[in-house]
């Protein structure tokens, strides 16, 4: 392994330790809003994005926008 590929390597490593904690994030939010227990009752199947925001108790959100920024471009 040469000093280039060593680099590239250490900076995957850096970047994947600093982001780490940003699964424990999404998991707890996604438990506190309730999607956990959505999926549950649709045993198990895929749940649509819009079915989650159907699901939350909150003021309804613009779908379009919630869609847009959570999918990929």
């Amino acid at each position: 392994m040469n000093i280039q590929d060593e680099e590239v390597e250490g900076q995957a490593e850096f970047w994947q330790l600093t982001l780490a904690f940003i699964d424990s994030l999404v998991l707890r939010c996604a438990v506190e809003l309730g999607i956990t227990d959505l999926i549950k009752a649709n045993n198990g199947e895929p749940v649509t994005l819009t079915q989650i925001v159907a699901s939350l108790m909150s003021p309804p959100p613009d779908t379009i926008a919630v869609t847009n920024h959570a999918l990929p471009h």
